[in-house]
């Protein structure tokens, strides 16, 4: 009976760790479609250039920024850089690339999403692409103000 349990025992053990070898760098950030809360945090650059037209005047601009993200529960999960064109009675076209970290709601690699910026009013972007965990990344991305934080939502389908 005792040569069975530690046979039983021995078996069970070999069967745990196959299935945990199975699992090694499974994450569950960026499996299947996510959504993904992201507040900008603290600004670490930012440069604004101005444009001007045939006649010298000042027609619009373009701005690039640099800060931090946070996810949900207010970690620090990466960095965004963005750049935005602006021109006097169009708008503004804004490209975010967010390069995050591994964390309880994110993996590591980038999400670029693009698309007209109305200043955090509920304003929609397309996700055209990512590196790393977001390879290959489509769907959607909302930018708020939310309790007085900057907010985008990216929905990855």
């Amino acid at each position: 009976m005792r040569a069975r349990m530690h046979g039983i025992v021995a078996g069970g053990l070999v069967v745990s760790l196959w299935l945990s070898s199975l699992l090694v760098g499974v994450s569950q950030g960026a499996a299947g479609p996510a959504t993904i809360r992201l507040t900008f945090g603290k600004v670490l650059a930012g440069h604004e250039y101005p444009l001007r037209d045939d006649k010298g005047e000042r027609s619009g601009h373009i701005g690039f920024v640099k800060g931090r993200l946070r996810d949900l529960d207010g970690t620090e999960v990466g960095r965004h850089r963005s750049m935005c064109p602006s021109s006097e009675n169009v708008g503004s076209w804004c490209t975010h690339t967010l390069v995050l970290h591994d964390g309880p709601y994110t993996d590591d690699g980038s999400i670029t999403v693009t698309g007209l910026f109305r200043g955090f009013n509920g304003e929609a972007y397309a996700v055209v692409g990512g590196t790393g965990a977001y390879q290959g990344a489509n769907g959607s991305a909302t930018a708020t103000v939310e309790d007085g934080d900057f907010v985008l939502t990216v929905d990855l389908s």
